[in-house]
């Protein structure tokens, strides 16, 4: 499954939500799975952001920041963007994961687990 830095991003604190609840073994398993194969993507996307700010951040009261409203925020923000719009294939498995219409999710994050998860009609 082809998937942009930017899903991944958003996708894995949902996914770790979902986690908390009680599902079924089946639908628990993969949902362990998905999340550590984004868990590995996430940390390369990670790594690199860190290194991003490391290159263009000035370092304040023991801190690595980038002041907002400043030419090295406008270069960051543009790297930022080109890392988040990169595709990337995830393995996952052809089908999406069926969650129960019982289920608690908040829309925001339904909207960015859209890819991974079907809910099954009540």
């Amino acid at each position: 499954m082809k998937l942009t830095n930017a899903q991944i991003w958003v996708a894995v604190p949902a996914i770790k939500g979902l986690m908390g609840q009680k599902l079924p073994v089946q639908t628990s398993m993969r949902l362990v799975r998905l999340a550590q194969e984004l868990d590995t993507h996430l940390a390369v996307i990670s790594g690199v952001r860190n290194n991003l700010i490391k290159q263009y951040g000035k370092e304040e009261n023991g801190q690595v920041a980038i002041k907002p409203n400043t030419e090295e925020m406008e270069v960051f923000s543009k790297d930022w963007a080109d890392l988040m719009s990169s595709e990337i294939d995830v393995v996952f498995g052809a089908e999406k994961i069926k969650l129960p219409w019982t289920v608690n999710i908040e829309p925001s994050a339904l909207i960015s687990l859209e890819p991974f998860i079907d809910i099954e009609e009540g």
